[in-house]
């Protein structure tokens, strides 16, 4: 049963490799289970919405700031939202938006212990600005982390930076910069 069970995981994400290369403006697969999504999202090299919500359709259809509401609707943890964002904009910056507030509240759900977190989410004209801000007991490494490395690395491909502060029983701050 063990090996079985293995070769069908194998099977699985070989599938999901493949599926991911043929779907070349696929930025998000929607998978059944947060076990399941991290595995995947690591074996595969793909940014993975974690639960069946359908988000990245309401992300290319209506925009970043429906997306958003409908995560923070959703959250674990209670959550608010600001936003000031009035138009679209590129999908890869409104993506990398999008997946910032996914992370945001994930981490807050899993590691921080909040009670609450605040979204928001704001256009100068030149930079989109997301910050996601808990209450919870804070220390959350960068470093140490795939989940922040990672979202790192996708701000920073758009030349855009992410600020971390998380001091012990201060909460966690996420400020994302991202050039339109």
């Amino acid at each position: 049963l063990r090996e079985r069970g293995q070769r069908e995981v194998f099977c699985g994400l070989t599938s999901i490799v493949w599926l991911h290369r043929k779907m070349q403006d696929a930025f998000f697969l929607v998978v059944g289970s947060r076990t399941c999504a991290h595995l995947l999202q690591s074996a595969a090299g793909v940014v993975i919405f974690a639960e069946p919500r359908f988000g990245t359709a309401i992300l290319t259809d209506r925009g970043l700031i429906p997306a958003v509401t409908s995560l923070t609707d959703h959250s674990a943890v209670p959550a608010t939202m600001e936003a000031t964002l009035e138009r679209r904009l590129p999908a890869p910056v409104e993506a990398t938006g999008y997946f910032v507030v996914a992370e945001g509240l994930a981490n807050a759900a899993k590691y921080s212990q909040a009670t609450l977190v605040r979204v928001v989410v704001h256009d100068d004209g030149e930079w989109l600005g997301v910050e996601v801000s808990d209450n919870g007991v804070g220390g959350a490494d960068p470093v140490g982390g795939s989940g922040l490395r990672g979202l790192a690395d996708r701000i920073e491909a758009l030349d855009g930076r992410l600020s971390v502060e998380s001091l012990p029983r201060r909460g966690t701050r996420l400020v994302a910069e991202i050039p339109i």
